[in-house]
């Protein structure tokens, strides 16, 4: 697993967890020194880390956005695997950081288009 590391603030690096209205997340970087990987291979990693949140957790976090910690801004993205598109369920949903609202949104996409981003998924840790 590509977990952050836990001095990532001394490193330029991104939080390793967060707590956002009394939930707290572990976050994984879900590719090792920006691999590039297909569809289907960030979709099975996802799995393997656990980090299978769906819709509830999405709409948790664009509740309490402004609680989510500024190292995770533009060219991070948080990609929910398990949260499918009703209408297209070959999309899964991710939240960007849109610099002009200055706000989270949350968009549909197919796994492949991430792969050139900076991808943090996210495990939700025992309350």
């Amino acid at each position: 697993m590509f977990l952050v590391p836990e001095n990532a603030a001394e490193q330029g690096a991104l939080p390793a967890e967060m707590t956002i209205s009394g939930r707290t997340y572990g976050a994984f970087d879900i590719r090792a020194d920006g691999e590039l990987l297909a569809g289907p291979v960030l979709v099975e990693r996802a799995e393997e880390m656990d980090a299978t949140l769906g819709s509830d957790d999405v709409d948790h976090l664009l509740r309490h956005q402004g609680e989510i910690p500024r190292a995770f801004g533009p060219g991070v993205v948080f990609a929910f695997f398990a949260c499918r598109c009703p209408e297209e369920p070959e999309k899964v949903a991710y939240l960007n950081w849109d610099s002009e609202r200055r706000s989270w949104l949350c968009y549909w996409t197919e796994p492949r288009l991430l792969s050139g981003k900076r991808i943090i998924v996210l495990h939700r840790k025992a309350e």
